[in-house]
């Protein structure tokens, strides 16, 4: 029996109807990991993981021994490429072989797509999800050791990017029968105006929709980030944590029957312009397309970015001087500048610091929110304090603040034991040493 293993009971029970329908229920069974399998501690000075719920370690490990081959159809990102590798740690002990399959769609179809395309892991991909982990729990850990309790590179970064940044606004412009927005740091409607552009829409990405969904329904960008991946596990969206702005050519089943559903025939030929094989992940579509009727704002934006795309419809996407392109609506408000959600600005920050991850980015705008943000007033008091920790304890740190850049964005070698597959944890110790260098 081949072992398929996803994150959730919930996507464990859509894969196996999936199965079920495919008519290889005989060859392939679904199980789940409840997320990551090891962590590390914050505060334990040894910076070892350990299995998060040792239930759950002990079924997965007795469900592995019963296999006869594990693939790991985690999600389609850096995190989920780590579970994969937690469980190939898993795997290794009980000499069963682990391939990791990507899932675009939780349908027969995309099941089918994902169980032909399998590969290895990608080794590089983990290193770099294990020495950002690592480098925050030293981070965190420093932090606790110094009397000021645990914080992160992306509240240390974010809180010196908002004292040092003006306030972002969202500019209302009224643009013939539609209402036209845009994100902007101008603090005049006429300044906003200057820098005002319509952009070509494309297929939307993640970001595109926190973006215009928490603009255009005032939804918390965390509550976005939720939705969609609970659409997503209910098979009724693509699996919405992406940053490609292409569809892959396997969207055209989905794409033409949500369309069809609208009664509006799809332009092949632009959508063949709209298509991309080479990409890590397929940009957001309807796979239901039943789902156009349903009341979720994320159906409703992914819908409508779909026919702006393919030219099959009036609203447009306008961009100003900050943030990505927003669609029109044909609602009509009221022109004028008014300042944007906390996390709205939290997001912001985090894009412009090469921090932003599709994954782990909305919870940070929750929390960084809370941490920043009274009554959606900056706490610039908290700004000053986050920041006099950078410059005490990390002043290396801010060397990347002023170049707006990831401290973890070069290449991270992994070296690779070829019986424990160890990634090593020599580089997170390397940036650690080097963040609290002084300058």
């Amino acid at each position: 029996m081949n072992l398929i293993l996803v994150e959730s009971s919930l996507k464990s029970k859509q894969v196996n109807l999936a199965l079920g329908a495919l008519g290889i229920q005989e060859e392939f069974t679904c199980g789940f990991t409840m997320g990551r399998v090891f962590d590390f501690k914050v505060g334990d000075p040894s910076l070892k993981w350990s299995p998060r719920n040792s239930d759950v370690y002990q079924y997965l490990s007795t469900q592995i021994q019963r296999s006869d081959n594990v693939i790991a159809m985690t999600d389609a990102d850096e995190q989920g490429e780590y579970i994969a590798y937690q469980l190939q740690t898993i795997a290794n002990q009980y000499g069963r072989s682990l391939v990791k399959a990507d899932l675009s769609e939780l349908s027969p179809l995309g099941i089918k797509t994902a169980l032909s395309k399998v590969r290895p892991i990608n080794l590089d991909v983990v290193a770099q999800a294990h020495t950002e982990r690592l480098l925050n729990l030293k981070v965190a850990n420093y932090g606790i050791n110094q009397g000021i309790g645990p914080t992160s590179i992306h509240k240390l970064m974010v809180a010196s990017h908002l004292m040092d940044t003006p306030t972002l606004n969202v500019a209302t412009f009224l643009d013939d029968e539609s209402s036209v927005k845009a994100l902007t740091y101008n603090t005049s409607l006429k300044s906003a105006e200057s820098e005002l552009v319509e952009v070509p829409t494309k297929p939307p990405s993640t970001l595109n929709i926190y973006q215009n969904v928490a603009i255009h329904y005032d939804t918390p960008v965390c509550d976005i980030a939720n939705n969609l991946q609970d659409l997503y596990q209910s098979g009724k969206l693509s699996y919405g944590r992406v940053t490609e702005n292409y569809w892959y050519p396997s969207a055209e089943n989905s794409v033409e029957d949500t369309l069809s559903e609208l009664c509006v025939a799809i332009d092949m030929e632009r959508f063949a312009a709209l298509t991309e094989r080479n990409q890590a992940h397929s940009a957001i579509y309807v796979v239901d397309h039943r789902s156009v009727y349903s009341k979720h704002s994320e159906v409703e934006m992914v819908t409508e970015f779909t026919k702006s795309a393919l030219g099959l419809s009036d609203k447009k996407t306008y961009l100003a001087d900050a943030g990505g392109p927003i669609l029109s609506t044909e609602e009509l408000v009221q022109p004028g500048l008014k300042r944007s959600s906390p996390d709205i600005q939290i997001l912001q920050s985090l894009n412009e610091l090469g921090l932003y991850k599709p994954s782990t980015s909305p919870t940070l705008c929750s929390s960084l929110s809370s941490a920043f943000y009274i009554n959606s007033q900056l706490n610039k008091e908290a700004l000053k304090f986050q920041f006099s920790i950078t410059k005490r304890l990390f002043p290396s740190l801010l060397e990347h603040i002023e170049m707006r850049q990831n401290p973890i964005t070069q290449r991270v070698n992994h070296k690779v034991d070829g019986t424990e597959l160890t990634i090593t944890n020599n580089m997170a110790n390397t940036l650690f040493d080097n963040l609290t260098m002084s300058r």
